[in-house]
């Protein structure tokens, strides 16, 4: 278990270094460039921060390649024949006391990288549900809404497919005009929060602030526990 805490360790290390610079580059291109390149960037470092949270309480999503594919086949140790699809693969992590090791068991999933990842964080929002405080149950169930779609949210990789690729205005005044809500919330974490519990159904235009709301409270998460997971 030594070694899997050691992987974590460095994983988190990596990340919340990707974390960090992606939320530094949204900040400086806040207000002097397309806004359509903060949402993305914000995108990023909220999915940075979903995919190392995920990781701490066990959960893994992957994408494998051909490439990795042919070599985790060419290295099992298995007895039998071993042949992998490439694909998105979830894991959880399973303790085994008896050797002291850590197994994960990987299942492919027919469904893109980024909307298993949040579909693993919907479900870890669910399990936190269970033992939060009665002010931070608004703040998990307005954040399950978003990352899931309900209550007319839109997921956030619909909104980064969106922006990042869908509507090439959105990279000019166009994008600039929707997303002046996104920008307002995008510098102050605390102005998210207040604003993700004041809309139970949002707006159009709404919809590319909730990435916001989304990056401000996971990325806060990530950094709270991460002095835990790095010592």
């Amino acid at each position: 278990m030594t070694d899997y805490a050691d992987m974590l360790a460095c994983e988190w290390a990596q990340g919340m270094n990707r974390l960090r610079c992606q939320k530094r580059a949204a900040s400086k291109l806040n207000g002097h460039g397309p806004s359509a390149w903060v949402v993305v960037s914000t995108y990023y470092a909220s999915y940075f921060a979903a995919v190392m949270l995920l990781r701490a309480s066990g959960k893994w999503v992957t994408y494998i390649d051909s490439n990795r594919a042919a070599r985790v086949e060419s290295n099992a140790t298995s007895a039998s024949t071993l042949t992998l699809s490439r694909g998105t693969y979830v894991a959880r992590a399973l303790g085994v006391p008896m050797d002291g090791e850590v197994r994960l068991e990987f299942r492919i999933r027919n469904v893109g990288h980024h909307a298993a990842t949040w579909e693993q964080m919907g479900a870890l929002v669910d399990e936190a549900l269970d033992v939060r405080t009665v002010k931070d149950i608004r703040q998990l169930v307005r954040l399950r809404c978003i990352i899931r779609g309900a209550n007319g949210w839109v997921p956030p990789s619909t909104v980064r497919n969106t922006w990042n690729y869908a509507d090439p205005r959105l990279y000019g005044d166009h994008g600039d005009l929707k997303a002046r809500v996104f920008s307002k919330l995008v510098s102050s974490d605390d102005s998210a929060f207040g604003w993700a519990l004041s809309r139970k159904y949002p707006t159009e235009g709404e919809q590319v602030a909730a990435v916001a709301y989304v990056g401000a409270f996971l990325s806060r998460a990530s950094e709270s526990i991460a002095p835990s997971i790095l010592t």
